[in-house]
Formats: structure tokens, C-alpha cells, sequence
């Protein structure tokens, strides 16, 4: 019998003296590989299961907040598979790596991750939470969590490309205020608009006309001046 049997009787006789038990469908003997908590031991090793991370690449976009934190959950349980790729935080100075996120400036670092980054912005500007707030809006909340090369510039072309902004852009002068309502005239002579006429030639020494007119009225009076 080989060492390795040998031991395996051992373990389980003293199971069975023990009056324990183990459940045959969860044992398994002889296996060059053991898959075990999303991971592949082997005699190489322990690496990620390759279908656990299928199902990463392949998550669906969230939809709501409960779906963007569970998304969330999913990165902090990738401890193993980043350090498994050896990722260098050398080559990105002012980061750290800590509870399954690598942070630039304290912020989460995404990665090149085209998909990933369409859902973290279809999720914090098309959901209720985000409410279609435009450029300035939607990359501040953006620059409070989250940091990758070239993010502003993501923002304000995805932003440029939502429909819903497009048909509900907001003008950024200042609110004109209330109307304010006209004198009411009792009497002529009160209130006088005037206006000057320069494009006469000069007759008897007057080259301008004053024009005025009374509010009340409607009363014109034309003036011969010299401009």
C-alpha cells in the first residue's frame, strides 16, 4: 500500500472511532484537482476557478442601487485573482492596494475594463440617484469614488450621448426674476420717451431731429437740434 492510502486509512478509521462521519458526495479521492471556494487546488498550486471569473466579465450591468453594491461586493472578493496577476503598484505612484481595491488617491482604480466602466457610468447617471445631472454633476460624483485615465473625458461624451440630457438641457445664465409691471398714467406730460434722428442733411443750420413723445398720449414733438 503506498504512504499516501496508507494515511488516508489512518484519517478515516480514527473518523470512525470517533463515531464521526463524512458525506461520501462531498468526498472525493485521487483528483489531480480540487475545486474549492471559486478556487482550483493542485499540486502547482491554488489559482482561481476560470468559470468564477467568466461570470465576473460577464456580469450583468446593475440596475439599480442594490445591484451596483453587490457589483461592488463582487471586486472586493477578487483579492486572489489580483494578486494572482501580479498587478505592479509601482507603476502607478499614490496607490495602495487594501480589502480587494487598488485606490489612486484614496479613490477606487478602475482598469481598462471597457464594460466595467459603462456600467459604473450608466449606473451613477441614468439611475434615480444620479438624475441626469450633466457634465459637472455626474464627473463630481464621479471624482469622489472613482478614478481612471481620461474619466472626465468618458463622462462628457457619454453625457453628450444621453437622450434624455439632450431634450432637457437647462440654460446656465441667471434666473431672470419677476416681471416687473408698467406705471399706469393718469395725466399727459408725466412720463416723455426721445429719441435722436442724425441722418438729415443740414437745413437752416439743424442737421438733427429731437423726437418727443408723451407716454400718455402718444404725442410727438419733432425738434430741429444741432448734433
Amino acid at each position: 500500500m503506498s504512504p499516501r492510502l496508507s494515511h488516508l486509512q489512518n484519517v478515516l478509521t480514527n473518523i470512525r472511532n470517533q463515531s464521526l462521519f463524512a458525506k461520501l458526495s462531498k468526498c472525493s479521492f485521487e483528483q489531480e484537482k480540487v475545486e474549492y471556494l471559486g478556487h482550483i487546488i493542485t499540486g502547482e498550486g491554488v489559482t482561481a476557478d476560470p468559470a468564477k471569473i467568466d461570470s465576473m466579465l460577464n456580469w450583468p450591468a446593475p440596475s439599480d442601487i442594490k445591484s451596483f453594491r453587490r457589483l461592488l461586493g463582487l471586486i472586493g472578493k477578487a483579492t486572489d485573482l489580483l494578486q494572482e496577476l501580479a498587478i505592479n503598484l509601482t507603476a502607478l505612484p499614490k496607490s495602495t492596494y487594501e480589502h480587494g481595491f487598488i485606490r489612486y488617491k484614496g479613490r477606487i482604480y478602475v482598469g481598462q475594463e471597457v464594460g466595467l466602466r459603462m456600467q459604473l457610468l450608466e449606473c451613477m447617471h441614468d439611475s434615480p440617484l444620479g438624475g441626469h445631472s450633466g457634465n459637472n454633476g455626474t464627473y463630481k460624483r464621479f471624482k469622489a469614488s472613482f478614478s481612471w485615465p481620461g474619466m472626465k473625458k468618458a463622462v462628457e461624451e457619454f453625457v453628450e450621448e444621453c437622450e434624455v440630457c439632450k431634450k432637457n438641457r437647462t440654460k446656465n445664465c441667471k434666473y431672470p426674476g419677476v416681471l416687473q409691471s408698467l406705471l399706469i398714467l393718469i395725466k399727459p406730460g408725466n412720463r416723455s420717451s426721445w429719441i435722436i434722428l442724425r441722418v438729415f442733411p443740414k437745413i437752416t443750420g439743424f442737421n438733427t431731429i429731437l423726437v418727443l413723445v408723451d407716454r400718455f398720449t402718444k404725442y410727438g414733438h419733432f425738434i430741429p437740434v444741432i448734433s
